[in-house]
């Protein structure tokens, strides 16, 4: 089944809605994390140290991924949730320029007028 507008804009919209969850989830591991770092350094009433920074470090890959998400959504969208091309058999992937009648000479698929382009040479 050829995909419209707008079951593709569905699709595009829960894509986004999941990475944002998943930035989210990101976040507030590296978020929790961190802060029972900080608990635990306040206990033991010590300064900074490298084991406070060994854990930052330990953690930030964390925060890393949920930046990448939120900043780099839109091309994940549209990489993900791509718009079937007009002129390739969404069954097989066979060009169809230049058919006369509405069927895929590769796979057999029906389809519709508006999938199909007009002849590149008239006989």
């Amino acid at each position: 089944m050829i995909p419209d507008a707008a079951s593709i804009a569905r699709k595009r919209y829960r894509m986004r809605k999941t990475l944002r969850f998943m930035a989210l989830v990101l976040f507030m591991i590296f978020f929790l994390c961190e802060c029972a770092e900080l608990i635990a350094w306040l206990y033991r009433g010590a300064a900074i140290d490298n084991l406070a920074l060994q854990e930052f470090v330990l953690y930030s890959p964390f925060l890393a991924g949920a930046a990448f998400l939120v900043i780099a959504q839109g091309r994940l969208i549209v990489w993900l949730v791509p718009i079937p091309k007009r002129s390739v058999c969404p069954a097989c992937g066979y060009h169809l320029q230049g058919l006369r009648e509405p069927r895929c000479p590769e796979c057999g698929l029906d389809l519709p007028p508006a999938l199909m382009r007009a002849p590149t040479t008239q006989d």
